[in-house]
């Protein structure tokens, strides 16, 4: 069973417009393991594009729940546009979301 899907996103970013193409391909597994996710977010008066690649290893639910809270956990942390404060609020949200999907039961 192969199963396909492409994805296709247009966003408007410092009056520029920007295509971002996404595809996945199933093949031989039960379920789709992988995931992405793609967010426009504006952030101190600032925008910016975040684009997240999601790879199950064995199974989708790491992948699900990453793609549905990472980047929200990310925004949550992001004070500043400097180097060092991204740096570490993605280090956080990384963690923060690592913790919380532990507590979470497998689909």
């Amino acid at each position: 069973m192969s199963i396909l899907f492409n994805c296709h996103y247009y966003f408007l970013s410092g009056g520029r417009p920007w295509t971002i193409n996404a595809w996945a391909e199933q093949r031989h597994r039960d379920t789709m393991e992988d995931a992405f996710n793609v967010e426009q977010i504006q952030l101190n008066g600032r925008e910016a594009l975040i684009l997240a690649v999601f790879d199950g290893h064995g199974g989708n639910h790491a992948a699900d729940y990453c793609k549905e809270h990472l980047i929200s956990n990310i925004c949550k942390k992001i004070q500043s546009w400097d180097e060092k404060t991204v740096f570490e609020a993605l280090k956080e949200a990384f963690s923060d979301t690592n913790l919380a999907m532990k507590n979470t039961k497998c689909k």
